[in-house]
């Protein structure tokens, strides 16, 4: 006849198994519930599927390419930068071939198939910018503002702002970029971040975005 001890131990034992069975069955039922949320959109777009009604005329489908532009670049090693001369050709190489790669696409407007270029806000050089500038004067695309920041120390609001702002009217006012709204005479301008540089998305530093 069992004593108490064993007793104790199948008890204790029984308690393990149904504690495990329950997490395993909680797992399961989290990891369904993600699944099912990716879904999340499929009744909205049923609805319009259902509802909305068949354009007419040409249908207008855009792709939008915003490319990090980074010349100073140097590939399978993130943190070396290539020299002004190497930085130099492959911007000239750059602005020599796209065009011939892309000319025989057109819009139904006859536009040219448009890059923009995320352009890093601490690598700038009056020269480099300006050659890119031409390039995309000439109906090849556009120039908006990247920014690696935040790496060696956390960075704050206001040098945030500063770099945005000095870049945005470098860009505006030296080389004839950006776009304006209206009758505002503030440059308007599209920003990415470089280097996963969101205010705490990587736990072991704390970044400050600041959007302008």
């Amino acid at each position: 006849m069992p004593d108490k001890t064993t007793k104790s131990m199948t008890g204790a034992r029984s308690e393990s198994y149904e504690r495990l069975d329950q997490s395993v069955s909680k797992l399961g039922s989290n990891r369904l519930a993600q699944k099912l949320a990716y879904f999340g959109w499929f009744p909205a777009y049923l609805k319009q599927r259902l509802t909305r009604r068949s354009p007419r005329g040409p249908i207008h489908v855009i792709f939008a390419i915003a490319d990090h532009f980074e010349p100073a670049i140097v590939p399978g090693d993130g943190s070396a930068h290539a020299s002004y001369n190497e930085q130099e050709r492959k911007l000239e190489c750059w602005c020599r071939d796209y065009p011939r790669a892309v000319a025989h696409w057109r819009d139904a407007e006859g536009f040219p198939l448009r890059h923009t270029y995320f352009y890093p806000a601490e690598q700038y050089d009056r020269d480099l910018v300006s050659r890119l500038a031409e390039h995309c004067s000439s109906g090849w695309g556009e120039i908006e503002i990247h920014l690696h920041h935040g790496m060696g120390r956390p960075d704050t609001a206001e040098n945030t702002r500063r770099q945005l702002v000095h870049f945005r009217d470098t860009l505006a006012f030296k080389h004839g970029c950006l776009a304006y709204e209206g009758e505002s005479e503030t440059p308007r301008y599209a920003f990415v971040h470089g280097n996963f540089a969101l205010a705490k998305c990587r736990f072991s530093r704390k970044r400050v975005a600041t959007l302008i």
